[in-house]
C-alpha cells in the first residue's frame, strides 16, 4: 500500500468516527478511539484527591456516595477524617451508625454501633457538634433495644 492510500483509509476512519459520533454522541467517539468509555465526569485518582483541602475532598465523597460509588467514598472520607476534618468523621460514624441504617447509604453490610461511637468521638473532639447530637441519638437507640 503507498502513503496516498494509507492516509485516505485514514480519512475514512476518522470520518467514520465522527459522524458516529455526532448521531451516538461523543462517547461512541471515545470507545473507539481509546478503547474505553469516558465518564461524564473526569475520575480523579485518590492521589490526587488526597492533595486537596479536605473541604474539597469531604465534597468529592459526597459526590462519590451520590454516585453510588460507597467504598471509595469511605476511603476519601477517612483520609480527611485522619486529616482532622471532622464532618468527614462524622459521615462515617453515620455509615456505621444502626439507629441511622437504612437512612444513609453505607458500604457496609452491617451496622456496628462501637465504630459509630469511634468516630462521633472523634467528630466531637474535633468540633462537629453535630456529632455529639448523632452520639446521643445512637445512645437512646442501644437503650431501646
Amino acid at each position: 500500500m503507498n502513503k496516498v492510500m494509507v492516509a485516505g483509509v485514514a480519512l475514512i476512519i476518522l470520518i467514520g468516527a465522527g459522524a458516529v459520533g455526532a448521531v451516538y454522541g461523543s462517547d461512541i467517539v471515545n470507545w473507539l478511539r481509546f478503547g474505553e468509555k469516558s465518564s461524564a465526569r473526569q475520575e480523579k485518582s485518590l492521589e490526587t484527591i488526597a492533595t486537596l483541602p479536605v473541604s474539597e475532598m469531604y465534597a468529592e465523597a459526597q459526590d462519590r456516595i451520590a454516585a453510588g460509588e460507597l467504598n471509595m467514598a469511605l476511603v476519601i472520607l477517612e483520609g480527611a477524617a485522619q486529616r482532622d476534618h471532622a464532618r468527614s468523621a462524622t459521615a462515617i460514624g453515620e455509615m456505621y451508625d444502626p439507629a441511622r441504617w437504612g437512612e444513609i447509604p453505607s458500604p457496609f453490610t452491617k451496622p456496628d454501633p462501637i465504630e459509630a461511637r469511634r468516630w462521633y468521638a472523634k467528630a466531637t473532639e474535633l468540633g462537629d457538634p453535630r456529632a455529639a447530637e448523632l452520639m446521643a441519638s445512637l445512645s437512646a437507640w442501644e437503650e431501646a433495644q
